[in-house]
C-alpha cells in the first residue's frame, strides 16, 4: 500500500510541474526568435516561478499530510491486529479451558456412575450376608434346641496299650493308640 501512495503522489507532482513548464514548438521556435526580453516578461517569470515554488511547497505540506494520515491508520490497523490476536488467544484458552471442563465432567460422571454400581452391589452383597446369617442363626437356634437338653461331663484319655502283635508294629515304627473316652449325659 505504501509504495503504490508514493508512487501516485510522485504522478501527481510530476504532471502538475509538467503541465505549468510545457511549451509547444511553435511557442519555442518564438521565444528564440525574440532577442529581447522585457522586464515585465521578467518579472512575470519570476512571479510564476515563486508560484510554482509556493504550489509545491503545498503539495509538499499535503504530501507530509498524507503522510501523517497513512502512519496513524498504519498504527492503528498494528493496534487492531494486536487486538485480535490477543482476543483469538484469550478464546481458544477458553475453549482449551471448556474442553477440559467438559472431559474432567464426564470422567466424574463416570466415577459416579461406577460409584453406584457398586453400592448397588453392596446392598445386594449385604442383603446376601444377611439373609444367609439369618439362615444360620436358624439353624443354630434350632441346633440349640435340641442339644440344650443335654450336659456332657466327663474325660477323654488317650493310652497306649501293648498287645502281642507289637513286634510287627514296631518294625513299622507305628506305635498303638488307643482312646478311651468316659461320657456321662444328664438331661
Amino acid at each position: 500500500m505504501r509504495p503504490f501512495l508514493w508512487f501516485s503522489l510522485f504522478m501527481l507532482v510530476i504532471s502538475g510541474a509538467e503541465a505549468q513548464t510545457r511549451t509547444t514548438p511553435k511557442a519555442a521556435s518564438k521565444k528564440s526568435n525574440q532577442r529581447r526580453v522585457s522586464a515585465k516578461e521578467v518579472q512575470e517569470l519570476r512571479e510564476a516561478l515563486a508560484a510554482q515554488q509556493q504550489q509545491l511547497q503545498e503539495q509538499n505540506r499535503q504530501m507530509d499530510q498524507l503522510k501523517s494520515q497513512l502512519q496513524q491508520l498504519l498504527d492503528v490497523t498494528q493496534q487492531a491486529n494486536a487486538s485480535a490476536r490477543k482476543v483469538q488467544g484469550s478464546a481458544e484458552q477458553a475453549q482449551t479451558t471448556a474442553t477440559q471442563a467438559q472431559q474432567s465432567a464426564t470422567e466424574a460422571q463416570r466415577l459416579a456412575d461406577q460409584a453406584s454400581a457398586n453400592a448397588a452391589e453392596a446392598k445386594t452383597t449385604l442383603a446376601l450376608v444377611e439373609s444367609k446369617s439369618k439362615d444360620e442363626d436358624k439353624r443354630i437356634s434350632a441346633l440349640q434346641d435340641v442339644l440344650g437338653r443335654f450336659r456332657f461331663n466327663g474325660d477323654i484319655r488317650v493310652r497306649g496299650k501293648t498287645f502281642f502283635r507289637i513286634a510287627q508294629l514296631a518294625s513299622l515304627a507305628i506305635a498303638p493308640a488307643f482312646v478311651s473316652a468316659s461320657v456321662s449325659m444328664a438331661a
